[in-house]
């Protein structure tokens, strides 16, 4: 899904199935707010959900929302942790086919500051690999990045870090060995700047953890703001991209993936991307879809999305898994007792 505020923001997210449990690492309840958490429920009965808040400060108490069936609820951030400026938000439905939405949009008096699809992270892990974080630069400037990390557990994290580019792999300054407090989401400034416009962050700690980056980024004289979140393996599934020309980033110690490419007039291009810690593809326009096949272990991927109205980013993941289900053994003393 790519949405758009025309002239203000863009971003995107995968269009999933309901899920049991949602993490979302990024946005803020401060005065700039003008973000959501938007609950669908798509089931035919009420859905009860519970969403925990992490802040700077700590966790606050759980809160309950009921939403009807085949209805939404949009829940605006600064109710959820007023004044808190670096959020975590927690999602698990009690009962219910619920997914949920994050879109951090931010505004300073009248002028509008950008905005973004924060989408969904999986449970907390050992590692997290974060595949495409955009470098835009902007009068020999670089643009900012900041690292905000959450250790949901009972435990402070001590973590490490190593950046992965075309310019090379090495270990970002002040990130190595740092301890993370638990339940506190924290920041850590990256001053980083890369000739190559983009770059992959992975993240190793000894206790399970959340994170995602923060970008300021510009495009076509539009100044907006992207979060980059950590991506799972990458698995088998096809991507459609009709009229959004992504780049496709990947990363992982030994890349290899086939892509198979579908365009609009309905022939197929098959491309095998390898490489070492980072490689990229970029889809053109007319491109109908893509088709990530053949994928060496431990390669994870996201997609960059610019447009008009600013910059999108896309972890790549299938937005809902087929699951088999074992055929019932017929037998005749079912009926012949």
């Amino acid at each position: 899904m790519w949405q758009t505020r025309k002239g203000v923001w863009a971003g995107a997210t995968p269009c999933s199935a309901p899920a049991t449990s949602q993490w979302f690492v990024g946005a803020t309840a401060d005065i700039t707010s003008k973000g959501s958490l938007s609950l669908v429920n798509s089931g035919l009965g009420k859905a009860l959900v519970s969403v925990s808040i992490f802040t700077e400060n700590g966790s606050l108490t759980p809160q309950e929302f009921s939403v009807t069936s085949n209805s939404y609820k949009n829940i605006p951030l600064v109710s959820l942790a007023p004044g808190s400026q670096r959020i975590a938000i927690h999602v698990q439905p009690k009962s219910g086919r619920v997914n949920a939405f994050v879109v951090d949009e931010r505004v300073k008096g009248l002028k509008a500051l950008g905005g973004d699809l924060i989408n969904p992270s999986a449970d907390p892990a050992r590692i997290l690999q974060i595949p495409a974080i955009p470098q835009v630069s902007k009068k020999n400037s670089a643009n900012p990045h900041t690292l905000r990390l959450l250790v949901p557990g009972e435990i402070n994290a001590r973590i490490s870090a190593e950046i992965r580019s075309t310019d090379g792999t090495f270990s970002p300054i002040g990130i190595n060995a740092k301890v993370i407090p638990h339940q506190k989401v924290i920041e850590i400034p990256m001053d980083i700047k890369m000739q190559s416009g983009k770059f992959a962050l992975i993240i190793k700690s000894d206790q399970p953890i959340l994170g995602s980056v923060f970008s300021k980024t510009s495009t076509q004289g539009t100044s907006d703001f992207i979060w980059s979140t950590s991506a799972p393996e990458l698995s088998e599934f096809t991507l459609a991209t009709t009229g959004l020309a992504p780049t496709l980033v990947f990363t992982g110690k030994a890349i290899q993936v086939t892509l198979e490419i579908l365009s609009g007039e309905g022939t197929t291009n098959v491309v095998n991307v390898r490489g070492e810690d980072i490689q990229t593809y970029k889809v053109s326009a007319t491109t109908r879809s893509v088709s990530f096949t053949k994928i060496s272990r431990g390669v994870s991927g996201a997609a960059l999305i610019s447009s008009k109205s600013g910059y999108g980013y896309l972890p790549l993941t299938p937005g809902s898994v087929l699951t088999k289900s074992s055929i019932p053994t017929s037998n005749i003393s079912v009926l012949n007792p």
